[in-house]
């Protein structure tokens, strides 16, 4: 796969990750639960719990999407080049480096998305009807962990631009 069109797809990826991850905004995170806010999330529970599903059910084929998407990146476009380059003894640091900072953010990017995940469920079987407090407790945890995610999903970004970049300045430099 050409780096244009590699790139296309992870910028693809990327956004339609970084727009789920910002979807779960039900309440502003910078203030204290107040009694408009209780009121607001047990009336509204329903439909909170619903869209929550809802995004749940995205996320998963989002995040199968993204692994797969990063599990191509690595396997088919850094890893053979590096491997050509040691072949031809022409290693290139940065491009081992890149490849060695990739790999171990897709690592933590899996293992996030497991925690964001159990956090979620938690938030899932939390009563937002009986317990607001308590639900807007986990809503904070989990929209923190999908903060992580968004972070995660960035690094991996720019470490394939990164990649891109030096692939064509070596071109220019052969």
């Amino acid at each position: 796969m050409g780096g244009i069109a590699m790139n296309k797809i992870v910028s693809r990826a990327v956004i339609s990750g970084i727009i789920l991850l910002e979807n779960l905004g039900v309440v502003n995170s910078s203030f204290a639960i107040d009694d408009t806010q209780k009121g607001a999330i047990a009336q509204n529970c329903g439909t909170i719990q619903q869209n929550l599903r809802n995004l749940q059910r995205v996320d998963s084929k989002t995040r199968t999407y993204l692994g797969s998407v990063y599990e191509s990146v690595a396997n088919d476009f850094l890893i053979p080049l590096n491997l050509r380059l040691v072949r031809n003894n022409q290693p290139e640091a940065i491009l081992s480096n890149i490849q060695s900072d990739f790999t171990g953010e897709q690592l933590r990017f899996k293992s996030l998305y497991t925690e964001y995940m159990r956090e979620m469920e938690a938030l899932l079987a939390t009563s937002c009807q009986s317990e607001p407090e308590k639900f807007y407790d986990q809503l904070q945890k989990t929209r923190e962990k999908r903060q992580d995610l968004q972070k995660s999903t960035n690094i991996l970004l720019n470490l394939t631009k990164e990649q891109v970049k030096t692939v064509k300045k070596i071109r220019e430099e052969l």
